[in-house]
């Protein structure tokens, strides 16, 4: 509950006043280091250090119910079949008693997709048999927008917080559909939305040392 006060209080407060995309980062990022009671953040390229079993795993998704449903049964996978080989992991629920953070945050600044067509089709269709001009009109298209997703895998230590990795992605929101945007998947994404981090935290996994 104080992470998402703290994310609602960052969205209300600045993140839909058009600011550049890497400020929004360093938002998401503060975030996480208040909820991780870290007083920084650093860059590092060390990836996922090694640590006794199981690596405490703390899932930050903000708003976004299936998100962190999908997490908790991807670990629960990864524990069944690549535990064993790569080191096991346990959800905990706060960032400050975590070895790692991954973390999922969506924006709620809404931008609509420049198209220039117009919302309404018309056009004209040939029967097949007859060869006739059917008149037709095509529904109205949805009204296409879009908004940013920002992903980070975080180690916490004794220093702070290291940023082992980030990665930025587009959202697509219908017209209507506002109210279940977080949970939409990325143009980075595969088949669910956040398969892309998870992808990277189980690849960092497999490479960290034994």
């Amino acid at each position: 509950m104080r992470l998402l006060s703290l994310f609602l209080l960052i969205a209300l407060s600045g993140l839909a006043s058009g600011q550049q995309r890497v400020s929004d980062e360093d938002a998401y990022l503060q975030v996480l280091a208040r909820a991780a009671r870290a007083k920084s953040v650093a860059e590092s390229k060390s990836g996922i250090p090694a640590s006794a079993e199981p690596l405490k795993v703390c899932v930050v998704t903000p708003e976004q119910d299936k998100v962190a449903a999908d997490f908790a049964a991807w670990l629960d996978r990864w524990n069944a079949s690549e535990g064993g080989s790569y080191g096991r992991v346990e959800i905990v629920a706060a960032a400050s008693q975590a070895d790692i953070i991954i973390a999922r945050f969506v924006s709620p600044d809404f931008k609509a997709k420049p198209t220039g067509d117009d919302p309404y089709w018309d056009g004209n269709v040939r029967d097949p048999a007859s060869h006739k001009v059917i008149p037709t009109v095509r529904a109205r298209k949805p009204a296409p927008f879009y908004t940013h997703a920002y992903s980070f895998v975080v180690a916490r230590d004794p220093e702070g917080l290291k940023l082992l990795w980030r990665g930025t992605d587009s959202v697509s929101v219908e017209d209507g559909e506002w109210d279940k945007y977080a949970d939409r998947k990325g143009s980075k994404d595969s088949k669910r939305a956040g398969d892309r981090l998870r992808d990277k935290f189980f690849e960092m996994l497999r490479a960290r040392p034994r």
